[in-house]
């Protein structure tokens, strides 16, 4: 797995890496087609492929309705390549720090069956930045017993912009850090 983990962290187009530089389950993405101007379905097939390849079993997307639309269906064909239990859609708005209730009830449950199963999940939001990096600082607290800091300075490392949402919505770091800490 090392040679994954180091060929992730320089760079590619889908924004692929693990949640942390040791993290063996949990990784974060943008979604299919971002990066690019390319055809949807060609994109599409394109990071499906590109996740497979580096065994993702099950996809996470974020993406509310108006972004959802421009992917064109994104969630339908996970579901008939993944299968309906190894996709959750969760939508969180773009900049906005991800509500407590959904990650309480369906984020982290759904990264912790992918864990127990020891299955490797993808997290993707529209240029996987900041919600997914929020979600994946938050599941570091949650199961790998990060502190806040070190969750969002892992995840930033890895990529990831948690801190985003304070500069877009006016959410304080503190604010940031303390919703981390509820799920450590």
């Amino acid at each position: 797995m090392p040679d994954i983990h180091n060929r992730e962290r320089t760079g590619n187009a889908h924004r692929f890496a693990p949640a942390a530089p040791d993290e063996e389950h949990v990784f974060g993405s943008c979604s299919p087609g971002w990066h690019t101007a390319a055809d949807h379905d060609d994109a599409l097939a394109d990071w499906i492929g590109f996740v497979r390849a580096r065994d993702i079993e099950r996809v996470c997307c974020l993406l509310p309705g108006d972004e959802l639309g421009r992917s064109g269906g994104a969630v339908d064909v996970y579901r008939d390549v993944f299968g309906d239990e190894r996709v959750l859609h969760a939508p969180v708005p773009d900049c906005r720090v991800v509500a407590p209730g959904l990650l309480d009830h369906e984020l982290l449950p759904f990264l912790d069956d992918a864990v127990a199963a020891d299955e490797r999940v993808v997290v993707q939001g529209l240029s996987g930045l900041c919600r997914t990096g929020q979600v994946l600082a938050v599941w570091l607290a949650h199961d790998r017993g990060y502190a806040p800091d070190r969750a969002i300075d892992a995840v930033e490392e890895m990529g990831r912009r948690p801190r985003d949402v304070v500069d877009a919505e006016g959410t304080t770091e503190r604010e940031l850090r303390d919703l981390i800490a509820t799920f450590a």
